[in-house]
């Protein structure tokens, strides 16, 4: 299933573009499958984009620390805000480019936990750690010394272009672009959220798309003509490759089932000739139903007798 917090788009004569737009870690950009897709681009520089308020710091340390083992030129554009463990990520770049209406914040790792008094000890010690682990990146990707960096990080320090650039957080300024994101803006500091409003053309100045329950990918054409042939073979039709045997309508079935996690649902839509809107309405639905009926566990757990486990439970998820 094609997930769309971030593109890759691999040009090995020039350059790779990779975009993210999405918070850091579990419910958007996974250092895995990031780390993972990174390896196939193999041009001489790199421009990635990002437009993220944050989230996990060891997905982020991860992303970052293989953008800096990467043997391509990292050039950075942020494009809207880089906050948090995305403002991490940013200091992978050998150059860092802002709009002039972006931001980039910083602030100390936070997280949460449960436990008695020593477990929490334990979780304050573990977030220093962490904490010297961001200064140190910081400031060597700065100039700035590690007491401004702790400073800084302490303030939850909002930058915008002019700010980041003179603290050696970023290097140039772009022009302004308009502002928009898959996350929620309301997060944002007011002060933040009025500059965008400012510097962003009003909506009637940009075009208008219709409103679609799932943005399916675009297809790969080469991919569902063979994933039809193999269709029909089950089925004893021997179907020749390079012989066009799709449309633009049945490549989008295919791509709309497959990003639904439902590859096999396809079939079923284009001999039903089931209309694209339709289609995307019935995978939402299913895709949300699947969702609400995920188990959650939230028992403390126990020991074979019934007591409670020797180890105090605790939840425990690193957060910058």
């Amino acid at each position: 299933m094609r997930k769309n917090w971030f593109e890759m788009k691999a040009e090995p004569q020039q350059t790779a573009a990779i975009a993210i737009y999405d918070d850091i870690g579990a419910y958007g950009v996974t250092a895995k499958d990031f780390i993972a897709a990174l390896g196939s681009i193999s041009a001489p520089a790199i421009r990635l984009s990002i437009n993220s308020p944050g989230g996990a710091v060891f997905d982020a340390l991860a992303i970052f620390n293989a953008l800096r083992q990467h043997p391509a030129e990292i050039m950075v554009d942020v494009i809207g805000v880089a906050a948090s463990a995305a403002s991490l990520i940013a200091m992978a770049g050998d150059r860092i480019n802002m709009a002039d209406n972006a931001f980039m914040m910083v602030h100390n790792p936070m997280s949460a936990a449960a436990g008695n008094a020593e477990d929490l000890r334990d979780l304050a010690d573990t977030l220093d750690k962490i904490g010297a682990s961001l200064v140190a990146i910081y400031s060597n990707r700065t100039g700035q010394t590690p007491e401004k960096i702790k400073e800084l990080l302490a303030a939850e320090t909002w930058l915008n272009a002019e700010e980041a650039i003179a603290l050696g957080f970023a290097d140039e300024i772009g022009a302004a672009l308009p502002v928009t994101a898959r996350f929620d803006l309301e997060r944002m500091p007011d002060t933040v959220r009025n500059t965008w409003a400012k510097l962003t053309p009003p909506a009637a100045a940009l075009p208008t798309l219709p409103a679609l329950p799932i943005s399916p990918p675009k297809a790969n054409f080469k991919a569902v003509e063979n994933y039809l042939i193999s269709l029909a073979a089950r089925k004893g039709i021997k179907l020749q490759p390079g012989i066009p045997l799709l449309s633009d309508y049945h490549a989008e079935i295919v791509a709309v089932c497959e990003a639904g996690g439902l590859p096999e649902l396809a079939d079923v839509a284009i001999q039903s000739a089931v209309p694209l809107a339709a289609l995307r309405h019935v995978v939402l639905n299913f895709r949300a139903a699947q969702d609400q009926a995920t188990e959650i566990n939230h028992h403390i757990p126990t020991a074979a007798d019934g007591t409670l486990a020797s180890k105090v439970w605790s939840h425990r998820r690193g957060q910058a």
